[in-house]
């Protein structure tokens, strides 16, 4: 994470465009707080910072959700273990970026008011395009798989070789690398496979397969 906070700090630092990107937080955002604290719902007033917003698939599971029932509880706060892994990784991402503010949709749009909805639903392509970062939840089947694997799927992507290493918080974790997959054009001569070529990459991860983008 450490490396991903420098590049994006080099990128909002030195990019124009980058620099320049409209930061009006939508909404109602995720106030994600430090290390130990629980991150709040946080109605703004449409004032201008940095936020992270994730893309991410539901699933089948019973997804945590706002509704007008239980939006002021979130306002008071919502507890780490309550949400799902894929939320608790992205608050721990968010944090670890030095991004106060977060926005996911089951927990900034209230889900049961059509209103609401239809209103916050018509922003999203603002939403995400005004955020410095959006954190992509790509081989996460719902919400319950988390950001970071491993997942059963993941075996598709043909690993050959895991190397065991420690990362920036000090606990065991592996680097996987892919074999070279060669195959033979039509006109018999053998080359490798580009990564863009691999239908794993981009018809088969679920972030690309459900209803909507």
């Amino acid at each position: 994470m450490a490396l991903a906070k420098a590049w994006l700090d080099d990128c909002v630092d030195n990019h124009t465009t980058c620099r320049n990107i409209s930061q009006k937080i939508p909404t109602r955002v995720i106030k994600v707080g430090s290390e130990g604290s629980n991150p709040v719902l946080y109605a703004t007033e449409h004032e201008s910072s940095p936020y992270a917003a994730l893309s991410h698939c539901w699933g089948s599971s019973d997804i945590l959700r706002t509704t007008t029932a239980t939006i002021h509880e979130r306002k008071e706060g919502i507890s780490m273990e309550s949400l799902p892994k894929t939320f608790q990784d992205a608050v721990i991402i968010t944090r670890k970026l030095g991004i106060e503010y977060l926005w996911i949709d089951s927990l900034c749009i209230l889900q049961d008011s059509e209103e609401d909805w239809n209103r916050e639903a018509a922003k999203m392509a603002l939403v995400y395009s005004g955020a410095t970062v959006v954190i992509s939840a790509d081989a996460a089947r719902s919400s319950a798989d988390g950001c970071f694997g491993p997942y059963e799927h993941s075996l598709d992507r043909n690993v050959s070789i895991a190397i065991h290493c420690i990362n920036n918080e000090g606990t065991n974790c592996q680097v996987y690398a892919r074999s070279t997959r060669r195959r033979n054009d039509q006109d018999g001569l053998e080359h490798d496979i580009k990564p863009t070529d691999d239908p794993w990459d981009v018809q088969e991860l679920p972030i690309i397969r459900r209803g909507w983008w």
